[in-house]
Formats: C-alpha cells, structure tokens, sequence
C-alpha cells in the first residue's frame, strides 16, 4: 500500500497529464479511472485525496463535491 504521499502525488500526475493549470479542475469521472489505471486501488485515491487537500494542493468546493481543483501550490508540485 502507497504512502498518502504517494497516492498524492499519483492524482496530481493524473492533473499533469490533462494539462491542468492552477484554478482548473477536472471532474471524478476523468481523474479517478485515470488514478486507478496507475494501479492504484480506492484506498489509495482516499488517502492520497486527503493529504492533498491537507497540504492545500488541490480544493474541492462544497456545492461541487465531484469537481477537483488544482492550486498553484499543486500546480507548483507538479513541476
């Protein structure tokens, strides 16, 4: 099993790869099976989506529980 930190930074790849820029987002339905076909399992993504948000990588807006998106510190992080 991953680290938070790994599974982490799995998902900002995922927002790397999409091209992502900070302020953007992407939809659960284009991140999470993209996460997943790393080889990443559904425990991984509640961990590594936690610690994102700790470290303040990534925000999810309350009225849109389904939509992650990128900080400049995530952003940054990608490099």
């Amino acid at each position: 099993m991953p680290t938070p930190e790994k599974a982490g930074q799995g998902i900002l790849t995922v927002f790397g790869e999409f091209r992502t820029r900070p302020g953007e987002m992407l939809l659960h339905g284009s991140l999470y099976p993209a996460f997943l076909d790393k080889g990443f399992r559904d425990e991984d993504w509640k961990l590594g989506l936690a610690w994102l948000i700790e470290q303040g990588f990534i925000e999810i807006p309350r009225n849109r529980p389904l939509s992650y998106f990128l900080t400049e510190k995530g952003f940054a992080r990608i490099g």
